[in-house]
């Protein structure tokens, strides 16, 4: 989850542009509305490994028949989102990219409570190695993030784009996880064992 959360993430602060330009830049859409779309997008983002990690947090509370704090959990999450919704649009005057941000925010909120319900229960979490490898995955990321922009500045076609992105994001998430040296790694292949063979019997 941290993974493919940290991916996606990757992907869509990368590829926020290209991705609105292709989908909505037509008709009485201008240039000044894309660029809102994609900044507004950029605040979004960082509710994608929140999301991620919340399905399997769920899962473990529905085992225990703790449905009453997943209720709870989201209940604090919709306050949390209103508060600072209205922090960031009335008194900051942040616009939409704050009422997105504020979104963002409330996401953290439920995952962090989700975890701390975890310890609640007496699961152990692993903080210190999930640090490491979401630290080692955004390095791996951040070549790719910091370059991608440069690579079509002459002005190559959305698709074409995304498609790099697609690639280069891939790539770079399957590198990150065949070489880390820690457990995940195993993960990794496993997973990659498992699914290959799916792949290949579909085509």
């Amino acid at each position: 989850a941290i993974l493919m959360g940290l991916g996606a993430t990757c992907f869509m602060l990368s590829a926020g542009e290209p991705l609105v330009d292709l989908l909505l830049k037509r008709g009485a859409f201008t240039v000044e509305n894309a660029q809102s779309v994609a900044s507004t997008m950029k605040a979004s983002v960082w509710m994608i490994l929140p999301l991620f990690l919340i399905g399997p947090l769920d899962q473990v509370f529905q085992v225990e028949k703790k449905i009453g704090f997943m209720v709870r959990r989201t209940v604090m999450g919709m306050f949390a989102n209103a508060i600072l919704g209205s922090l960031f649009l009335f008194v900051f005057k942040w616009g939409v990219i704050g009422v997105a941000l504020a979104t963002s925010m409330s996401y953290w909120i439920m995952l962090l409570s989700g975890l701390h319900g975890l310890e609640s229960l007496s699961y152990r979490i692993a903080w210190l190695r999930h640090v490491k490898w979401s630290c080692w995955i955004v390095v791996c990321l951040a070549p790719f993030y910091l370059i991608f922009p440069n690579l079509f500045s002459y002005g190559a076609s959305n698709i074409f784009s995304l498609f790099v992105c697609f690639l280069g994001v891939g790539a770079t998430l399957l590198t990150a996880g065949m070489f880390y040296l820690g457990e995940e790694r195993g993960l990794v292949r496993q997973t990659i064992k498992r699914v290959l063979p799916k792949v290949v019997k579909i085509n």
